[in-house]
């Protein structure tokens, strides 16, 4: 379906592609309605993409999402058979990328194990789990109520 001029896709969502399924610079919005199993090849480069959600699950050859305005990869399939080729997007780091190689702005990475630990999650996610590790490492969670007052560097404080 390339070069249609679509900005969504019908749904799909129920069919296995047994080859490839290419939508090219149609001017797609979204990947809501993508088949869910594609035997070959996904490429949907050059759209306005800004999000992978509704991809296909699982891609039996390469997953090309090039040439798009994706700021995250979340959404991105879950098994990509050859390779993820995520080239010239708005990324500023690799999370959600499915396991194998992976060709992006950052490099070349042929497998998830290779991909530097500061690429593997967003500043979103590293400033979520470090509030959530800070949360449960505080040691006061209730209202402290004491007889007497309490004394703070040689300064009594009234309750």
């Amino acid at each position: 379906i390339s070069h249609k001029q679509l900005t969504h896709l019908p749904d799909l969502s129920a069919v296995t592609v047994y080859g490839r399924f290419r939508c090219i610079g149609t001017g797609l919005l979204s990947l809501k309605g993508s088949p869910r199993k594609v035997i070959g090849n996904v490429v949907c480069r050059k759209n306005p993409l800004t999000s992978l959600e509704g991809a296909s699950e699982d891609v039996g050859g390469a997953f090309f999402c090039d040439f798009c305005q994706l700021s995250s990869l979340k959404g991105a399939p879950k098994r990509v058979g050859t390779f993820f080729i995520c080239l010239n997007n708005n990324l500023a780091s690799l999370e959600g990328a499915p396991p194998g190689g992976i060709f992006s702005d950052f490099g070349f990475f042929p497998s998830w194990e290779e991909v530097p630990e500061n690429l593997r999650v967003s500043d979103e996610t590293r400033n979520t789990m470090l509030n959530e590790a800070v949360e449960a490492a505080t040691v006061l969670q209730a209202r402290l109520i004491v007889g007497r007052p309490i004394c703070l560097r040689g300064k009594p404080h009234a309750q």
